[in-house]
């Protein structure tokens, strides 16, 4: 629609918008959206629009004209599914004013929901009647029970191909993922649960050097006979712990020999591949063999998918867009409030720059990256939402100037975050905080296979959350961790409470300063039921004061891991020492011992307090593997019971002070 045709709108819409037009302040300016909307309609809560850019496009409009840049203005969305083939684009023009946000909300009792896939309906599903493909199928059962949809004719003009997925590897979109009722499907895997483990190892494949492109995987030994099943399967992939219990990757299969029992991979991973490691293989039509699996051959477009009880009645989406759901782009002022944001193959919501875009009691579920993502600016606050279901973190802040210390003032509060992990298991933690200056306040955060926070940077403030059941897959982590930094200063992690982190049984910690982490307060935390309650690794001008450990196999272990084998740490520690102004203002006044930290002995733990924390039932605080920590530091008034002194909050409830999260209602939003 042209600017001309427009303006000539313009009286059908001041009758048909709800617009209230006062002598005191600028009218209001509200627009209506659904999917059974139109365009050429008036935006009306009777006529509404019906995609969202026509709905921001007449906005934009409207307030451009003299006199309305200040007026109250609102987007509704009716109750419906806005399925999206592209990202909705908001920028500076699109903002508000301080107390006049311009708001996107939900209209009507009904959910609202904003999703990057295809509908699938059950017309494009077949029996599967080639010879060809009925003779890879495992079982009489996969064979009656396989259906095929060919996704050229129901309107999929491109699917992306899968790449490696894991440690440190970037965060990408997830290839095309298929939806039922809700639930995320599994591609075709085996074993069908947990894992297999590596056998002798032949070649470990080489390993990353900085000056050395990684070009060999390794070969190994497996069990049985399973894989013979695969020499002909293209673009299979193998999943794997394939060195450290926190370090997973996904990577390509190369070869089988089937005489020999030996595989070969078609890439390294960084740490190489040893005996005795997890991994299981996907993307296998050999291995269709239960309800809820899928592969896609993307040669050919089609989807092959063993469908469940009740498959007639079902959602079927296949996710396919890559870009977020809503990107902000220097946008200020701007809020979402009770929108579902789902089905994408990338992230939900990307906010880049501008100031307090404010996203409230929003559901985001079943995203191939992350939930939200933060990039700048100032004040940005995600509060009251629900995020699950994401495969590679929940939420990302970074913001800050780190030269100067100036924070970034973001903030999540009172979310729920859970299953954050779906595709990578390691470092997506719920909430990823960078630079300076973020809260993480008032989370339930739970259920997931790694970390609930990890954080860089400085002064942020992680308080009173409720963490539990994560870390249930990897080893040697923290619910709440950072690492193999002296600058990370000003953090304080206080009030929260842990619980319930067992795991694998290889240090699965509540809160992890790694690798010479410094300057950092843990106060007052209640930790419960978990493999160690602390792990310190070494660093300096720590506080841990004040935290009630309770049932873990260990409370606190302290070493000075950097006068030993991690020695080999300080050029990176002294890398990004010098990375920020330490000598100058501010810095120089908020961590003076900075500055004399080189000729400190700076690998020793030193000048860190451990004090008045109590023990019931969770052996010692274990500093005897460093002398630093006791001679150079304060360790004192640290009791030890074997049952509790005095009244604590029964088992499976809130300790005192803490309130229940109150994420948004279950639905479309959410469930």
């Amino acid at each position: 629609m042209t600017y001309v045709k427009l303006l000539a709108l313009l009286p059908l819409l001041f009758a048909g918008l709800g617009v209230r037009v006062g002598f005191a302040e600028p009218a209001e300016i509200r627009v209506h959206v659904s999917p059974q909307g139109d365009d050429a309609g008036n935006g009306s809560a009777l006529h509404p629009f019906r995609t969202l850019e026509h709905a921001r496009d007449v906005l934009r409009a409207l307030r451009a004209e003299p006199g309305r840049a200040d007026a109250s203005a609102t987007v509704v969305l009716l109750p419906g599914r806005y399925a999206r083939s592209k990202t909705l684009r908001l920028e500076a023009q699109d903002g508000g004013r301080p107390g006049t946000p311009v708001r996107w909300v939900t209209g009507g009792a009904a959910g609202v929901v904003v999703h990057g896939g295809i509908d699938l309906p059950q017309s494009a599903f077949q029996r599967v009647t080639d010879d060809a493909v009925l003779s890879r199928l495992p079982t009489d059962g996969a064979r009656a029970a396989v259906h095929v949809a060919d996704l050229g004719a129901a309107g999929v003009e491109h699917l992306a191909p899968i790449e490696a997925r894991g440690f440190g590897q970037p965060i990408r979109p997830a290839p095309a993922e298929l939806f039922v009722d809700g639930e995320p499907q599994t591609l075709a895997r085996w074993p069908n649960e947990g894992f297999v483990l590596t056998g002798k190892v032949l070649d470990p494949g080489s390993r990353p050097r900085d000056d050395e492109k990684p070009d060999r995987g390794a070969r190994f030994h497996y069990d049985g006979d399973r894989p013979a099943r695969w020499q002909d399967a293209q673009d299979v992939w193998l999943y794997g712990y394939w060195f450290h219990d926190w370090a997973d990757e996904s990577l390509p299969l190369a070869t089988i020999d089937p005489q020999a029992r030996v595989i070969g991979l078609g890439a390294p991973h960084r740490y190489g591949v040893r005996e005795g490691k997890a991994w299981f293989a996907e993307n296998l039509l050999e291995e269709l063999d239960r309800p809820g699996e899928y592969t896609i051959d993307r040669a050919q477009r089609r989807l092959y998918i063993w469908t469940a009880a009740g498959w007639e009645d079902a959602t079927v989406v296949l996710s396919r867009l890559g870009e977020p759901l809503v990107h902000i782009v220097e946008a200020s002022h701007i809020l979402l409030e009770g929108i579902g944001f789902e089905t994408t193959r990338g992230d939900a919501i990307v906010v880049e720059g501008g100031t307090a875009v404010h996203l409230a009691s929003c559901g985001i579920r079943n995203t191939g990256a992350r939930g939200v993502v933060v990039r700048g600016g100032t004040r940005h606050e995600i509060s009251r939402c629900r995020i699950h279901g994401t495969g590679e973190g929940g939420v990302h802040l970074e913001g800050g100037e780190r030269a100067r210390l100036v924070p970034a003032e973001h903030v999540v509060r009172d979310s729920d975050i859970y299953d954050f992990s779906r595709r990578t298991s390691t470092y997506r933690p719920a909430v990823r905080l960078l630079g300076v200056g973020h809260r993480v306040e008032h989370n339930e955060l739970h259920d997931a296979p790694h970390a609930a926070v990890i954080f860089t940077g400085n002064d942020h403030r992680i308080t009173g959350n409720h963490i539990h059941h994560v870390l249930t897959r990897t080893g040697d982590g923290g619910a709440v961790y950072c690492g193999r930094d002296w600058t990370l200063g000003g953090t304080v992690i206080r009030h929260n409470w842990f619980h319930d982190l067992r795991g694998i049984g290889k240090w699965e910690n509540a809160i992890y300063l790694d690798d010479q982490a410094s300057g950092i307060e843990v106060v007052g935390n209640r930790i419960e039921r978990c493999h160690l309650g602390m792990l310190i690794g070494g660093g300096r001008r720590n506080r841990i004061e004040g935290n009630l450990i309770v049932d873990c196999e260990t409370a606190l272990r302290f070493g000075h891991r950097g006068l030993g084998w991690a020695a080999r740490m300080r050029p990176t520690l002294e890398e990004r020492l010098a990375a920020v102004p330490y000598r100058e203002e501010p810095w120089r006044s908020r961590f003076p011992w900075l500055s004399t930290l080189l000729q400190d002995e700076p690998m020793a733990p030193r000048h860190n307090v451990v004090r008045a924390n109590v023990l019931i039932g969770s052996g010692r605080i274990d500093t005897h593997l460093s002398k630093h920590v006791v001679e150079h530091g304060e360790v004192k008034d640290n009791p030890s019971f074997t049952e509790p002194p005095g009244e604590l909050a029964a088992d499976g409830e809130l300790p005192p002070g803490f309130a229940p999260v109150n994420p948004p209602d279950a639905g479309p939003r959410g469930e």
